[in-house]
């Protein structure tokens, strides 16, 4: 709680004070404007009329009348002497508005040097002012049918206001723009109370669809740690949704509604089709010690289901069970690629028919006999239609780059390799920076397709030999 500060309460009493006088001061002026015109339409006349009755009167009817110049003359004296009327009256103004008090800006500047913990106040709308003038003087310049009247009165309206005139009005629009690969930090933990999101975690696994984004396991060790002393998994077994539109966090499933999670909740492989999650694989904590090959299906209440997670009773020729590997879906079948048992990495290609159950083995990668993808895990896996692309991961001494992407063609039962472009606006050889993204394991991915039809693959984050990596490259 903040202590009264008189020297705020001064400079909020003085601003405030000249606004107040800068109102008194327009009424003033519009005030004198209608006056003057009320005289120049109405007293005008009248007089016109009074003496043309007095020179009736007085003149025979063999003198001849004035001439129309006199008229002229009479009139043009008569503004003029009104103008100066004005003048003096606007000079008078001018001079008391050059006593009132300098801005309170310089007098707040001085004292948020002193306080920076203060929070900023909003003293009212500076250019409120500006728009009542201009509402004013747009009403006068309509008010009249007849083109003549209507530029006399905008002439006049803009004399009302020299000041105003001379200094071009800024006004500060409100400015919109998307600004694409660009990280943005949803601040969603001060909106809800405690308990409302996930806790910190690494080896979790994210997945998205259109309106919703998804969280499955996890490793904290302080977590761990609670969850040893009451005899719990030592991972996370849970599944949050975060609703995109919401920024609410939603937690789906956990051990208390779902028996059956699995324990293996670390380093998995996790995709989504048909608003179904599917997660294959993943590791235990210790890590390595306990792995899995199983495959598990996730519903969530966010599209309108009974939240459940059922394991996929499955045969034939399984994979190895091993973690960090990438999953594909392709026509009705789950694809997975590579992965490690802790000691073993491969880049094998076994598939799952999803209306069968049955497992079958595709592909066996063999580098050294022929030009097939080292081993690796902790890669990512792009799916065009065609190849399943793999991009970066590696093992525990080494991580794979980004410049040439072994693909998995589909068709064709073999691998295929594309070399990339790299980005010109970063190459920098001084720094050996070739405008390639750095190698990388244990990185996100985001697949997205644009308009024209072409796949984005865009990543963020990951780890090298030695250390971490942070950026956002597509």
């Amino acid at each position: 709680m903040h202590m009264l500060q008189p020297a705020r309460l001064k400079c909020i009493t003085i601003s405030t004070l000249r606004h107040t006088w800068r109102y008194i001061l327009f009424v003033a002026k519009l005030l004198h404007y209608i006056y003057t015109k009320v005289r120049h339409h109405l007293g005008l006349p009248s007089n016109r009329e009074h003496n043309n009755n007095i020179m009736d009167q007085e003149m025979p009817e063999e003198q001849d009348m004035p001439e129309e110049g006199g008229d002229r003359e009479n009139m043009v004296d008569q503004q003029q002497e009104e103008e100066r009327e004005h003048a003096d009256l606007l000079a008078r103004f001018h001079v008391i508005g050059a006593l009132e008090p300098m801005d309170a800006a310089s007098d707040m500047d001085d004292e948020d040097e002193e306080d920076d913990d203060d929070v900023d106040v909003d003293y009212g709308d500076s250019d409120s002012d500006s728009e009542l003038e201009e509402m004013y003087s747009d009403e006068s310049s309509s008010s009249s049918d007849e083109p003549d009247e209507r530029d006399t009165k905008v002439k006049q309206s803009k004399c009302l206001f020299p000041d105003e005139e001379q200094q071009p009005q800024q006004k500060t629009l409100r400015q919109y723009s998307f600004q694409p690969l660009r990280l943005v930090k949803c601040a969603y933990k001060d909106k809800h109370c405690a308990g409302g999101f996930p806790l910190a975690r690494s080896g979790h696994r994210i997945i998205a669809s259109n309106s919703h984004l998804y969280s499955l396991g996890g490793y904290n060790p302080r977590s761990a740690v609670n969850a040893a002393r009451r005899g719990r998994c030592l991972l996370f077994q849970e599944l949050w949704s975060y609703n995109f539109a919401t920024n609410l966090w939603r937690l789906e499933l956990n051990a208390e509604n779902a028996d059956n999670l699995p324990v293996e909740l670390a380093s998995n492989a996790l995709t989504i089709h048909n608003n179904v999650l599917i997660s294959h694989g993943g590791t235990g904590y210790p890590f390595g010690e306990s792995c899995s090959n199983d495959c598990y299906v996730y519903r969530t209440a966010s599209v309108g289901a009974t939240p459940a997670v059922n394991r996929l009773k499955v045969t034939g020729d399984l994979p190895t069970a091993q973690y960090g590997p990438g999953i594909v879906i392709h026509k009705n079948y789950l694809y997975t690629i590579g992965g490690t048992t802790g000691f073993d990495y491969t880049c094998d290609v076994y598939r799952l028919d999803l209306r069968t159950g049955v497992w079958e083995n595709v592909y066996i990668s063999r580098p050294e006999m022929r030009e097939d993808p080292e081993g690796r895990y902790r890669h990512e896996v792009i799916y065009d239609g065609k190849h399943i692309f793999v991009l970066g991961g590696g093992t525990s001494h080494s991580v794979y780059d980004l410049q040439r992407i072994p693909a998995y063609n589909l068709d064709a039962n073999c691998w295929d390799y594309f070399d990339t472009f790299p980005d010109p606006r970063i190459v920098d050889v001084g720094r050996n920076n070739k405008g390639y993204p750095k190698p990388r394991k244990c990185f996100s991915c985001v697949q997205h397709q644009s308009t024209n039809g072409d796949i984005e693959a865009f990543i963020t984050g990951g780890l090298q030999v030695r250390s971490g990596l942070a950026g956002l490259s597509a």
